[in-house]
């Protein structure tokens, strides 16, 4: 057998033949009833998740999580929900930082846990993703027709608006809105500690970028997250933050949504 056949066979466990696996089925089910069986008891401090979670899915324009991420999608804001509570529960000090907006749902959420509580600074292109480059690479069989296929692929995330983004937080004056490419945009943040990063840009550059910035800044006891870690369309991200922690002799956590953590070590 050669290696394309390999490949191809191969491919029936891939992540992406699964998706179309779980949209084709998955579509058959009321989602919305079965995140409630699964989510509804789930509270952020007083507040119930699901609720706040589709309440920013709404406010954001955002669409309803397509039928093979009705769980996965809602279980990543959890975590990274849980992660920034434990921050704000700590009283780490330092800025809070969302590189990667989009629409702002996962930014609303932070924004509203965060009210009144320290400073929130918001970065993106408000253009899509920036170009590839060859650490973004990716080996993939399309699953519909068992073609291999190289380089990156997926969503460019070009949907975005920079000003509905800034609508959106004008109730939010602890919020900053900025536009601009990465790692430039970064000389517009306050040279300050920060407490809290949340990394949501897909690609080994930015991804690379982020950490390098923001991880010598951190206050003991705060966190990066990474939401990318485990994206195979994406794979950039990965191969950033193992680069960067190899460098720094770091340890991420690796979550089984596909998210990783760093948190910077109490000062002894």
């Amino acid at each position: 057998m050669d290696s394309v056949d390999a490949l191809k066979r191969i491919s029936r466990l891939h992540p992406l033949t699964l998706r179309q696996k779980m949209a084709r089925t998955n579509a058959a089910h009321d989602l919305e009833r079965e995140q409630d069986v699964l989510l509804r008891d789930i509270r952020i401090g007083d507040a119930s998740f699901l609720e706040m979670y589709r309440a920013c899915r709404a406010a954001t324009g955002t669409p309803r999580e397509p039928a093979e991420k009705f769980l996965s999608r809602p279980l990543k804001v959890l975590a990274l929900a849980r992660y920034f509570q434990q921050v704000l529960e700590h009283r780490v000090p330092g800025g809070f930082a969302e590189c990667g907006v989009f629409r702002g749902l996962t930014a609303l959420m932070l924004a509203r846990l965060s009210a009144g509580r320290g400073e929130l600074f918001l970065v993106d292109s408000f253009e899509g993703l920036s170009a590839t480059g060859p650490h973004d690479d990716a080996v993939w069989v399309d699953p519909g027709t068992g073609n291999i296929h190289h380089g990156a692929s997926g969503q460019r995330f070009e949907q975005t608006d920079f000003d509905a983004v800034c609508a959106l937080f004008a109730g939010h004056p602890d919020t900053m809105v900025l536009k601009g490419w990465i790692p430039d945009i970064f000389a517009q943040l306050p040279d300050e500690p920060w407490a809290f990063v949340h990394v949501d840009v897909d690609l080994h550059d930015p991804t690379r970028a982020c950490l390098e910035h923001f991880w010598p800044r951190l206050s003991p006891g705060g966190i990066v997250l990474c939401d990318d870690y485990v994206t195979p369309l994406y794979p950039g991200a990965m191969r950033a933050m193992d680069d960067f922690c190899t460098q720094h002799e770091l340890e991420p956590l690796i979550l089984d949504t596909g998210q990783a953590v760093l948190r910077k070590p109490a000062a002894t």
